[in-house]
C-alpha cells in the first residue's frame, strides 16, 4: 500500500459526516430552540392591535409588466383594506442612514444580519417616516402610522408607515 493512501478516503468520510450533520441534525432546531440561543432576534408574539406579517405577505409581485414597470404589486383584499388605516408594525429597526437617532428606517419582520442586505423581501418589510427620530435599537419595536400600500414599488418598497411614532 502507498504512503498516504488512506488519506482522501478518510476525509471524504470526515466531509460525508460533516455534511450529515449540517442537513440532518441542526435543522431539527426549532424556531422556538433558535429564539432561546438568539434571545431578542425572533419576534415571538407580536404587540396586541399590530398587523399580522403573514397580512402583509398576502401579495404578489409581478417583476415584469407592460406599462415599462420594473414592478406591479397584486395584493389580497384583507392587504387593501389596510391601505390608509392606522395601524401598528412590529418588527426590528434597520436604519436607512447614520447616527443613533433616526429619522429614515425599515421596519422588518427579520431581524438584520448584514449591513450591506435587506433583512427580508418586500412583503416583509415597512419604510417608515417617522414624526420624529427614533431611537435605534436591536430589540423589536412597535411603530404606529398610516400604512400606504404602493402598487407600483415605487423605491422597492411596497408598505409606507406615514406620520409614525412608537407605539
Amino acid at each position: 500500500m502507498k504512503e498516504g493512501a488512506g488519506k482522501p478516503l478518510k476525509r471524504d468520510i470526515a466531509s460525508l459526516i460533516l455534511l450529515a450533520v449540517l442537513f440532518f441534525i441542526v435543522p431539527w432546531v426549532t424556531v422556538k430552540e433558535h429564539a432561546a440561543l438568539m434571545p431578542g432576534r425572533h419576534l415571538g408574539n407580536l404587540a396586541a392591535g399590530s398587523v399580522p406579517w403573514e397580512t402583509l405577505a398576502k401579495v404578489k409581485i409581478n417583476y415584469v409588466t407592460e406599462q415599462n414597470r420594473i414592478f406591479s404589486v397584486e395584493a389580497d383584499k384583507s392587504v387593501l383594506a389596510l391601505n390608509g388605516a392606522l395601524v401598528k408594525v412590529t418588527g426590528f429597526i434597520t436604519p436607512m442612514e447614520p447616527g443613533t437617532r433616526i429619522k429614515r428606517l425599515i421596519v422588518s419582520k427579520y431581524a438584520p444580519s448584514c449591513f450591506f442586505c435587506p433583512p427580508s423581501g418586500p412583503d416583509a418589510m415597512v419604510f417608515v417616516e417617522p414624526v420624529e427620530a427614533m431611537a435605534y435599537t436591536q430589540d423589536p419595536v412597535t411603530v404606529k402610522g398610516t400604512l400606504v400600500f404602493d402598487r407600483e414599488m415605487t423605491d422597492g418598497i411596497i408598505y409606507r408607515l406615514r406620520g409614525a411614532t412608537l407605539g
